[in-house]
């Protein structure tokens, strides 16, 4: 953090957006590495946050984030909020066990998958973790539905790294979308099935009565 502010001095003059980027420029993957799973934590921190950048636009899910995107989110609004957020992530011991407080308070409710993880992503990659410890946090987090689709219907069990469980919860919200889909059409034929039957029935009625002899109209009119 100290280098950081030291070298944005240098760097006087930049816009914000350059500014913010070129810090952002310090949470790259080590020399010879391009696994999101063996990158560093500020590296993950950081496209956790442009995720959220990109959620928070309502762009599509398979919008690839990139620093030419705009900055929307308060933590991007300017240089001093995004060091200011750095030093929530990574400073202090005590802006350390906020965010493990808050990354574990954390529930996705009925929050769309893809902005949950945006910010699951933000919290969890400032907290220092195993990826097992990751993995089960996140489940814990889940949606209790989406879960239970993600463990019936995904390779939810095999999956050992966070990566890998968000994109089967990414899976799992599609098959629970498909699934609220045909539901709502079984109720609705079912409404439409109950409403002819209750039409049906007064007709059903009626012909079970036994038919008058014409004699009986006749006579008993």
């Amino acid at each position: 953090m100290y280098y950081i502010r030291d070298g944005h001095r240098e760097i006087g003059g930049q816009t914000e957006r350059a500014v913010i980027n070129w810090i952002a420029r310090h949470f790259r993957f080590p020399e010879g590495q391009n696994s999101m799973d063996r990158s560093p934590f500020s590296f993950r921190w950081w496209i956790g946050l442009l995720e959220k950048n990109a959620r928070a636009q309502g762009l599509p899910m398979n919008h690839a984030v990139s620093v030419e995107d705009k900055y929307v989110i308060p933590e991007l609004s300017s240089a001093q909020a995004f060091k200011n957020h750095l030093q929530e992530s990574f400073g202090t011991g005590n802006a350390r066990e906020n965010t493990r407080e808050a990354m574990y308070a954390l529930r996705q409710g009925e929050q769309d998958i893809q902005q949950f993880n945006a910010q699951f992503n933000a919290l969890v990659y400032g907290v220092d973790l195993t990826e097992t410890e990751r993995c089960k946090i996140y489940e814990d987090a889940l949606n209790a539905e989406l879960l239970s689709i993600a463990i019936k219907h995904t390779a939810w069990r095999e999956a050992k790294t966070l990566d890998d469980k968000q994109d089967l919860a990414k899976s799992a919200s599609f098959i629970k979308r498909k699934l609220d889909v045909i539901q709502a059409r079984i109720e609705e034929e079912t409404l439409k099935s109950g409403g002819q039957e209750e039409q049906e029935a007064p007709v059903l009625e009626y012909a079970d009565r036994p038919v008058a002899s014409e004699e009986s109209e006749i006579f008993h009119p």
